[in-house]
């Protein structure tokens, strides 16, 4: 899964990051699960001779967040839906950046675990980033429960809907030929 050691740049040229919401409450059936893109990120992976030497780093610009799709509810989103989900977002994200920094990369096959530190709002929590290689594009995942990093999860209609905790992470770049 390694690509040869040197330094490897990655952002929305070569890559894409999404986020994953989901709702929940008596009214969710009224609200939608949602698909957020990331528009402005960059990271960079800088390889060594041995994997464990491996340091990835990424920073992604909350004000990029744009929500591309809206799965559920009784209608489909629209574009009022969207620019208000991006006010709630910043809202609720008042910090202009999300970072990462790993302290540690395990190889196992076309398989990683990618541990590090996570930075939402200025808060730091340990994360693992599982990822997969195939077909010369590396696929990654993890999930953030929001109030860890003392983020309300957005609520409407009184309370009766709302943002679950738990948001997913999906991202995959292509590795360099």
């Amino acid at each position: 899964m390694v690509p040869p050691p040197g330094s490897y740049s990655f952002g929305p040229h070569n890559g894409r990051i999404l986020v994953k919401a989901y709702r929940e409450g008596l009214a969710r059936a009224v609200g939608h699960d949602l698909v957020i893109e990331v528009g402005e990120w960059s990271a960079e992976a800088n390889v060594g001779e041995d994997p464990a030497d491996t340091t990835i780093t990424a920073t992604a610009q909350v004000d990029s967040l744009n929500p591309i799709e809206g799965v559920g509810g009784v209608r489909p989103l629209t574009d009022a839906d969207r620019n208000e989900i991006k006010k709630n977002i910043r809202k609720s994200l008042t910090s202009p950046e999300i970072s990462f920094e790993s302290s540690s990369v395990k190889v196992a096959g076309n398989s990683a675990t990618v541990s590090g530190n996570l930075t939402i709002m200025g808060r730091s929590e340990a994360i693992d980033v599982q990822m997969t290689e195939s077909a010369g594009k590396v696929k990654g995942s993890f999930s953030v429960l929001q109030t860890r990093w003392g983020i309300k999860p957005y609520t409407g209609l009184l309370g009766t809907l709302r943002v679950a905790d738990r948001v997913d992470v999906e991202f995959e770049v292509d590795l360099p030929a």
